[in-house]
């Protein structure tokens, strides 16, 4: 790592970063069960609070936002698309709050925005609810995400691509963000879903969790145990069939995988977890790719950037829910 990586962390305001993906809204409804029902063996949960939050790819944008603070203005902005309704208005207001009131977020009358609602009793999660609408977007919508990523990408020196398999990427919408973003010198970073495994060749850098990366190039591991022989034939396979300089798979509790030709051409370097202690993975993914793309844009290498960001996510595994992190958080943890 770096020695001047506090110079780096004080720069990461000048970042630029644009997120394009599935956005949603991450509901918990908290309180507290004291007996089971007598309608049916289900538990009554007295509700004290809620919160709500954008998720999916607005989560990414999210972390980026905590990081930055009160410097957002023109630093970060995100492509999306959500339905003229209660959730669709909360991510636009929670955009809002933030000082970016010319987003790229797309209205689409006829579109259910996607809401995820769970139903959490004491610390543990005991339902999730999904309220969606799946039915493929209309060529009206697709030419509407192109144009607005066309008039925003002269803006940012890196492209976030947050793909829930939700229907705002395509293959086709995919491959022209990645031809784009290559033809302009600018980086386009992935978290994929593993369906659309295939639509990311000649990205910069991708980053799979190791469940994704076997499902996604069809690699069978019958034995998960931590193996980085094992993980250096997964990593190879995927950088060879899509073409990558660059990917990223994270292990859970053993940290993280980094396959990169600047560092070891056909061998992981593996970076050891920084969790002191896993209260809720969720989210951990977007705090990752979030940060490796703030730090790339600043002109960190990949292997500095995901150090910063495998730091990252050990501070936002030990909260509850759907976490971010602070910038503060981020400089004691290094």
């Amino acid at each position: 790592m770096t020695n001047n990586y506090k110079d780096y962390l004080k720069n990461l305001k000048n970042s630029r970063v644009l997120v394009i993906g599935d956005i949603m809204v991450d509901r918990f409804l908290y309180g507290d069960v004291t007996r089971i029902s007598p309608e049916a063996p289900v538990p009554i949960l007295h509700a004290n609070h809620e919160e709500s939050y954008i998720g999916g790819a607005g989560n990414v944008f999210r972390n980026i936002i905590s990081i930055l603070g009160d410097n957002t203005l023109g630093s970060v902005d995100i492509i999306g698309v959500v339905g003229d309704d209660k959730s669709g208005n909360i991510i636009i207001n929670e955009i809002a709050k933030h000082g970016i009131t010319d987003s790229s977020i797309i209205v689409s009358e006829n579109y259910r925005t996607i809401t995820k609602t769970r139903i959490v009793a004491g610390v543990q999660q005991i339902v999730r609810i999904d309220e969606e609408d799946l039915t493929p977007f209309s060529s009206k919508v697709g030419t509407a995400i192109i144009k607005n990523f066309e008039k925003k990408i002269e803006e940012y020196d890196t492209v976030i691509i947050s793909d829930y398999g939700k229907g705002v990427i395509t293959a086709n919408i995919a491959k022209y963000i990645i031809k784009t973003c290559r033809s302009k010198s600018k980086y386009v970073l992935v978290d994929p879903i593993v369906k659309h495994f295939l639509f990311y060749k000649n990205a910069n850098l991708i980053t799979p969790n190791f469940k994704e990366a076997t499902e996604g190039i069809g690699f069978n591991i019958l034995n998960h145990e931590f193996d980085v022989n094992r993980i250096n034939i997964l990593g190879n396979k995927i950088k060879n069939k899509l073409s990558l300089s660059n990917l990223m798979i994270t292990l859970g509790a053993h940290g993280m995988a980094l396959f990169s030709d600047d560092i070891k051409k056909d061998e992981a370097h593996i970076i050891p977890t920084k969790a002191k202690a896993v209260f809720d993975v969720s989210g951990a993914g977007d705090t990752v790719i979030a940060l490796t793309a703030m730090c790339i844009s600043l002109g960190l290498s990949f292997k500095d950037s995901a150090y910063i960001a495998n730091v990252g996510a050990g501070i936002v595994v030990s909260k509850m829910g759907t976490s971010t992190l602070t910038l503060r958080e981020l400089q004691n943890a290094l």
